[in-house]
């Protein structure tokens, strides 16, 4: 097989698993209800550091504890404009004296617990656990959702076409016969 074509096979080999790889992640998100969260402060490093893209599970609220990491929407005036679920840990689960069940969070930088308590007793409202991590990916993910999917597809196509381009262009080159002296060179000296 020549250099050219084991390039293309390569090119074509990364481009399938790339493609798998999506869509295994759609039917992951889809089938398990896996959702992607991106952590867009500081306020859980260095566990879950800013940029950082998590993935999470849904959770029922009479199976949250101390020290499970959770996605949840905060009590108003806190609920964030972006729509986005917070990322924080359980701090603590009480009951008070007439039976409800309340969530205190606490982002792992901070030195004091969210300001607000989480009312469990229904089981109303949805939560998640937060099952694994991608570093760096988070930040992509805003970026192109604020610029737009189709910006970011642009953008994709913009580098990739290019250097697909420049990678497929023939490269002409010169064969210099047995007679001919290359310039810059002294003969006879």
């Amino acid at each position: 097989m020549t250099r050219g074509g084991l390039s293309e096979l390569l090119w074509w080999g990364a481009a399938i698993v790339m493609v798998v790889s999506v869509g295994v992640g759609c039917w992951a998100c889809c089938a398990k209800e896996y959702r992607y969260v991106p952590i867009l402060s500081g306020s859980m490093g260095p566990h879950t550091p800013k940029g950082a893209l998590v993935v999470t599970e849904p959770l029922r609220a009479q199976d949250m504890k101390p020290g499970d990491v959770v996605a949840f929407m905060p009590p108003e005036p806190w609920t964030p404009g972006d729509g986005l679920p917070m990322v924080h840990r359980i701090a603590a689960v009480t009951r008070d004296l007439g039976g409800a069940v309340h969530m205190t969070t606490k982002g792992d930088a901070n030195d004091i617990p969210d300001p607000w308590q989480i009312d469990l007793t229904d089981g109303a409202g949805t939560y998640a656990r937060v099952v694994y991590q991608v570093p760096y990916l988070g930040g992509w993910i805003v970026m192109v959702r604020s610029v737009g999917l189709v910006a970011g597809i642009g953008i994709v196509t913009g580098v990739v076409m290019p250097w697909n381009a420049v990678k497929r262009t023939p490269r002409v080159r010169r064969r210099r016969s047995a007679g001919t002296v290359a310039r810059g060179t002294a003969s006879g000296s």
